[in-house]
């Protein structure tokens, strides 16, 4: 998510940016889009910067990963499954690779893998 942000200070800025995306500034990514000064009112000198400002994808997505896996292992443990989860994160793919072990994959995975394709659809939409 993406968002421009106008202000008098790139510190101002960052700070507001840092607080309407939840972030901390290590996690923020901008572009300075403009920045000028002028003479504002009555000579008073003015300053006018203008950012675009997002998460770093990598913060994103570890977040989109640790929500996926703490819903499959409450789904896993409510239905009583004996499965490990572990997370990798393919950066240079943007994606979550989830890996599931365990004595009770085998049920995942019987009938054509369907119940391992609905897990996968619900926790996509998480």
């Amino acid at each position: 998510m993406e968002k421009e942000f106008e202000g008098k200070s790139l510190d101002q800025l960052v700070e507001i940016a840092c607080e309407e995306l939840g972030c901390v500034p290590e996690d923020l990514e901008f572009e300075i889009l403009e920045f000028s000064s002028s003479s504002g009112l009555l000579g008073i000198p003015g300053k006018k910067v203008r950012i675009k400002a997002r998460i770093k994808a990598d913060k994103v997505l570890s977040e989109r990963a640790n929500r996926a896996l703490m819903f499959l292992k409450e789904l896993l443990n409510y239905a009583e499954f004996k499965i490990d989860l572990k997370t990798n994160i393919l950066k240079d793919k943007m994606q979550v690779e989830i890996i599931l072990l365990g004595e009770d994959v085998k049920y995942l995975i019987q009938n054509g893998a369907e119940t391992l394709t609905a897990l996968e659809f619900l926790t996509n939409k998480v």
